[in-house]
């Protein structure tokens, strides 16, 4: 079973644990009995109160009966498909999340059941975990809105009485000041509530934003598997031919050969390059502030969101040099694509012509942002409101109404200003301030860090063959990094972190340790930690492998110890090594 990512760091059973999880309807719609009883009973398992019902049609009498929590459904049922119930559901006002069953993952069902307002797209053939993390999340969420608004609620309540109470209590100025003191504290309490939904929900908001961008992502990828897999036909070709003592005329010479090897390598780095583009959206961030180059953000983004914004507008960037602003680059990251998107969605796709203008410039000790859209403008009755969140003019599915309440909340943390200007079919200008950097007393060394880094200077090869244990669960990735190393260095591999663990413990120390953090049973972050109490000095042998950024790849960094993200490159690992050996001696 395929299905969206998981937000990493949300803890997903915080609000919806297993004691109230009863309290908590699901409505499963499917026209098959054995999927229903079979679906139905797992999902009573985990603990929510389940009803179930073989078609849309009755799924409306249902919710007409008695409203649920979360609608889980089939996409390809008679009379009624998945999409026209949800379609159906939304033009209802029926609020609650709905997720999508399907028996395969098609691209055109997940993009549109997206901008239908589908919350999540589950395969339901190939495993049953993902359906109960989806739950989980869509639970969550139900939790998140519902706090929301009654914090809102609240804290309107308690200005409503705070106003009534120092109009009544003008005369008695020590007994009003007394209970308005109370009263702010329990505020203050309610707004630091609020602020921490918020911080969820800005991740919400992230993961809506890569949904709208599907397609893009979607071609960024095939356009190099278009061209890697038939080559790599061939080469294949080329063995079985070259094992059989033939030649053959589709790939004639080495020199043929070494060019395919060199189109799929070079595809498979573009790849690469868009897998880590988009990694900064799926975590939380930071919320430090230091030095950001706005043009890299902004060039960045641009290109993320130009197959999104294609035949649409076209995007120009305007940008001086120098551009150093004091903020952090995950929020303005945020900020932009937020702006962008809104920018696009203001055009009509039929149409086409818009233009968006991102101007950069330094204005005496601040650094200004444009996104300037020819489209189609903001009604003069809704400029007022459109930085409320929940706030939106868009048809249902193509907006939460978070984007701009966000940027807003994103821009104040970076002590910054943002204004929006607006005329009905003339277009839109987004305005943006941060404060230069340099005005701030930054120092040299925090810009040079925005700068490419110089490489590591190591020694030339030891001239030795070391001894090097690599720890990794990924059974796949074992064998290249053997085929890595082998000639050079003598190599033990595991693949269960446990065995490697008393390895290191127990046996003579290697030379070099690598050693994945994201693995089962035994994380890569405890496994060194209990290497590290025992055989103190191994600590500085380790070399990480990780597959996206995180808090703990973070804390290492800090510690000193190398890091090497996936996928890994041999002149990187060697020089990795080089490196460890050469401290170590």
């Amino acid at each position: 079973m395929a299905s969206s990512p998981e937000p990493p760091d949300v803890a997903l059973t915080s609000s919806v644990d297993s004691g109230s999880r009863a309290m908590e309807r699901v409505l499963l719609v499917d026209d098959s009995k054995l999927v229903r009883d079979y679906v139905g009973s797992l999902i009573a398992d985990w603990g929510f109160r389940v009803e179930t019902v073989g078609s849309g049609r009755a799924a409306l009498a249902a919710l007409e009966a008695s409203p649920v929590d979360v609608i889980v459904t089939e996409v390809r049922m008679p009379e009624m498909t998945g999409l026209e119930l949800l379609t159906t559901l939304r033009v209802r006002g029926v609020s609650a999340p709905v997720i999508m069953l399907s028996s395969v993952s098609r691209t055109s069902e997940i993009l549109s059941a997206i901008h239908q307002g589908a919350f999540d797209y589950v395969v339901r053939d190939q495993a049953i975990e993902p359906l109960r993390l989806a739950l989980l999340r869509a639970m969550q969420h139900v939790h998140l809105v519902r706090e929301n608004v009654r914090l809102g609620k609240e804290i309107e309540g308690l200005g409503a009485v705070l106003d009534r109470r120092v109009r009544e209590r003008t005369a008695e100025l020590e007994q009003a000041n007394a209970r308005l003191l109370a009263e702010r504290s329990q505020m203050e309490a309610a707004l630091a509530r609020v602020s921490e939904s918020q911080e969820q929900l800005v991740q919400v908001e992230k993961m809506a934003s890569i949904g709208l961008l599907t397609s893009g992502i979607a071609h960024e990828i095939n356009n190099p598997l278009a061209f890697i897999l038939p080559n790599f036909e061939l080469i294949e070709v080329w063995l079985e031919s070259t094992r059989k003592g033939k030649t053959t005329g589709r790939v004639p010479t080495l020199q043929e050969l070494g060019k395919l090897v060199a189109e799929c390598r070079a595809g498979l780095d573009r790849i690469s390059r868009l897998v880590r583009q988009l990694r900064v959206f799926s975590h939380p961030g930071r919320h430090n502030l230091g030095p950001v180059d706005v043009d890299v953000v902004v060039r960045s983004v641009v290109g993320l969101v130009e197959r999104e914004i294609a035949g649409r507008a076209e995007v120009t960037v305007y940008s001086g040099m120098d551009c150093i602003a004091r903020g952090n680059e995950d929020h303005l990251r945020q900020v932009l694509l937020n702006l962008l998107l809104n920018s696009a969605q203001s055009f009509s796709a039929e149409t086409g012509g818009g233009r968006i203008e991102v101007v950069v410039e330094r204005r005496q000790g601040d650094v200004a942002i444009r996104v300037i859209d020819n489209g189609c403008g903001i009604a003069p009755e809704n400029l007022r409101r459109v930085f409320d969140p929940f706030f939106t003019t868009k048809p249902v599915g193509f907006g939460t109404g978070l984007g701009l309440s966000i940027s807003r909340d994103l821009v104040k943390k970076m002590d910054g200003n943002i204004t929006l200007e607006s005329q009905l079919g003339r277009g839109t200008v987004v305005n943006v301030t941060l404060r230069r950097w340099r005005e701030q007393g930054g120092s040299q060394a925090a810009l040079d860090s925005l700068r490419t880094p110089t490489p590591e200077i190591v020694g030339p090869n030891l001239g030795r063959r070391l001894s090097i244990i690599i720890i990794e669960d990924e059974t796949a990735l074992l064998a290249p990094l053997r085929r890595m190393l082998a000639c050079d260095h003598d190599i033990i591999t595991f693949s269960d972190p446990r065995d490697g663990m008393r390895c290191l413990v127990e046996r003579d120390p290697p030379d070099v340790i690598i050693c994945d953090i994201n693995m089962p049973i035994v994380g890569g972050i405890e496994l060194y930690e209990e290497v590290k109490r025992v055989r103190p000095f191994l600590a500085r042998r380790f070399l990480f492998l990780t597959g996206g950024v995180s808090e703990e790849a973070a804390g290492l960094l800090a510690e000193g110890r190398r890091i090497i993200e996936k996928p890994v490159h041999r002149e990187e690992l060697v020089a990795a090594i080089e490196g460890i050996a050469a401290a170590k001696e």
